[in-house]
């Protein structure tokens, strides 16, 4: 049995449904217009039952394809979601690969559904969803889950975007903490070991004072690896703020440093200590809670953020596995930009303890962030 948010969803096509369509069919002379109507009837009436059952207010009437004059003079086929927007919900033929969507509604439109009318028209199913049209013919097999669109709803709904440059000021947002206080708290758990080197014995101090930096710059002096730089690094974060020795050896890092895990260490941990700096950086973690959907699952997603010298934000995305020292098999991290199109996507294999992406953003720029582990979906949308 589908369950209501599945990525494919089959709905009877009521009686009720036939005899509105029909209806507004026949008042039309062109077969071809007649018949685009009936379909595009349908399948909004579709996509409304379906909403319906998920207590989502629509408003029939003041959709453009009840208008009787837009619905033929135009290619319309949404349903009005009450205060919110227009929904297209685009009708496909049986074995249609593709979704295409008319230039007469590119605009104006909250979202797409595409809705399968099947030969024998007793069901229609649900395909996916998009927040775009994109060039106007949607690949069926790559749009988003129906879960997808239910936080995109709720997102309008209810808009809430994680302000990043707040970070900087070292001000955080609601379920958003400190990397180590989360690490600290799964101790010796998948993503402890995923996040930290086997021997790690250097970084795994709580305290450094003053007097350690002399030890912590000759083993920066006599050691070349990455892995080093990247644990003293972490270590000179951890001592008294405006300490100008552990503020120099920050910015040696960020110049010697051979690898952006290094450079993004040594920023993060400048910011902690000397956080007007322009070369600081800042990091926060989110606890991903699968557990209702999935039985005790658990991720971790992880964003650090570095200003690079054109203005811009260089933004790393990772998830670790928390539960389990592997992450599931096709966990999905995904991110979109402003205007709803995928840009970035990274699947987990069976082997991956952790999976990245990394991009950067102009000030005044927002991004979605997407976590799909089969039908279940998280997202969440940030400012740059």
């Amino acid at each position: 049995m589908n369950s209501i948010i599945d990525r494919h969803l089959s709905i009877p096509i009521t009686s009720q449904a036939k005899k509105i369509a029909k209806q507004f069919a026949d008042n039309i002379q062109d077969a071809s217009t007649s018949q685009q109507v009936y379909h595009n009837t349908l399948a909004v009436l579709t996509v409304n039952d379906y909403l319906a059952m998920l207590g989502i207010a629509t408003n029939l009437k003041d959709s453009e394809s009840w208008h009787p004059a837009l619905r033929v003079c135009a290619d319309v086929a949404d349903l009005k979601i009450a205060g919110l927007g227009h929904l297209e919900c685009r009708p496909v033929l049986p074995e249609a690969e593709i979704c295409v969507v008319p230039p007469d509604v590119w605009e104006d439109r909250i979202g797409y559904v595409a809705v399968r009318i099947e030969s024998s028209q007793k069901t229609a199913t649900l395909l996916g969803f998009a927040q775009t049209a994109g060039t106007g013919k949607l690949v069926i097999n790559c749009l988003q889950p129906l879960a997808a669109l239910l936080y995109h709803l709720d997102r309008l709904r209810h808009p809430h975007l994680v302000n990043l440059p707040q970070w900087f000021a070292n001000l955080g947002a609601e379920g958003w903490q400190n990397l180590e206080d989360i690490i600290n708290s799964f101790s010796l758990s998948g993503m402890q070991m995923a996040y930290r080197s086997p021997n790690f014995q250097i970084s795994a101090r709580n305290e450094v004072n003053s007097q350690d930096i002399n030890s912590l710059t000759e083993i920066l002096q006599s050691h070349q690896d990455e892995w080093t730089k990247i644990q003293v690094a972490e270590l000179l974060g951890k001592i008294d703020p405006g300490n100008e020795s552990a503020i120099a050896a920050l910015t040696g890092i960020l110049h010697i440093g051979k690898t952006d895990e290094s450079r993004r260490q040594a920023a993060v941990s400048l910011g902690k200590i000397d956080p007007s700096n322009l070369a600081a950086g800042a990091r926060r973690a989110k606890i991903i809670d699968f557990e209702q959907s999935l039985g005790n699952l658990q991720v971790t997603l992880v964003m650090t953020l570095i200003p690079d010298k054109k203005g811009e934000i260089n933004i790393s995305l990772r998830v670790y596995a928390v539960n389990n020292l592997y992450l599931p098999t096709n966990l999905e991290l995904a991110v979109f930009d402003e205007f709803g199109n995928i840009a970035l996507v990274a699947e987990a294999r069976n082997t991956d303890n952790w999976i990245q992406l990394e991009f950067s953003g102009e000030p005044g720029n927002d991004f979605i962030v997407q976590i799909t582990l089969e039908d279940v979906v998280w997202q969440e949308q940030f400012l740059v």
